[in-house]
């Protein structure tokens, strides 16, 4: 295997990205697991099962915008303890200077000098938790590296891999971006609606970047349909509250469930 310019110090799986997963077989989750592992540790796993790889190219972009963001908090917190050493060293030189230059002044109006300085001398927060700790919020819109890793996972047809590098920026272009969890789930679309057909694929792509919709749908007669023919577009609030009935649905009509529930069961 290729080996990685850089070795990540480790890796971190959540809850809401076992839904990309699911539907593997456990083979093939094995798999996607050794992946994790081997480009964790510096090497460049070599994937022949597509659905395999194109789920590895959703936790690398992950994987690769976390170290960044490992990185960024390291430097900063670095910078801000160097920063509030310095800090310290000047204020206690000062100190130093007006001690030597007030050693002739009676005791009692030193002691109120120095007192009033105390006084006056802003607290300097602590940098975990205070003021000077790096934010840790972050956009969910997903990077051009992050999109890219996604589609050069997903495909090796160079039509089909600048198709949806156009979607991607379409996209941003309507002020819609796409997140990482949203490329893929927008792949797994396509994957339904054309399963192996690369041509057809980027038919169906283009269809949508040309008449700049949201998402991705199955392929009209003519190449740029009408308004009339067009996906309605459905708000935010809307798909928030599919999405939420959706959910909803799924966990009480699961076996589990419906067990604890029976018989009146809290």
């Amino acid at each position: 295997m290729t080996e990685n310019k850089k070795e990540h110090k480790g890796f971190l799986l959540f809850p809401d990205q076992y839904e990309p997963i699911k539907g593997m077989s456990l083979e093939q989750k094995g798999r996607l697991l050794d992946a994790m592992f081997e480009y964790n540790l510096g090497q460049e796993p070599e994937i022949s099962d597509p659905m395999v790889r194109m789920a590895f190219g959703f936790f690398r972009a992950a994987f690769d915008r976390d170290s960044v963001r490992r990185s960024n908090i390291s430097e900063k917190r670095q910078a801000a303890a160097k920063s509030r050493w310095s800090a310290n060293d000047a204020s206690a030189s000062d100190a130093m200077q007006t001690m030597q230059m007030d050693a002739n002044a009676p005791k009692e109006k030193k002691i109120k000098e120095k007192k009033q300085e105390f006084n006056n001398t802003p607290h300097t927060p602590p940098l975990e938790g205070g003021r000077d700790a790096p934010s840790r919020s972050r956009s969910s819109q997903v990077t051009k590296t992050e999109s890219q890793a996604q589609i050069d996972g997903y495909t090796e047809n160079q039509e089909l891999r600048e198709a949806l590098t156009a979607f991607v920026e379409s996209r941003r272009a309507i002020r819609k971006p796409l997140s990482a969890h949203g490329l893929h789930l927008a792949l797994l679309e396509l994957d339904k609606l054309a399963a192996s057909d690369d041509a057809l694929k980027v038919a169906i792509v283009n269809q949508s970047v040309l008449n700049g919709w949201q998402g991705l749908f199955p392929l009209k007669d003519n190449a740029r349909a009408s308004p009339e023919s067009a996906p309605v577009r459905k708000s935010w609030a809307e798909m928030e509250e599919e999405r939420t009935r959706a959910e909803f649905l799924r966990i009480t009509s699961s076996p589990e469930w419906k067990a604890r529930h029976a018989g009146g069961q809290s």
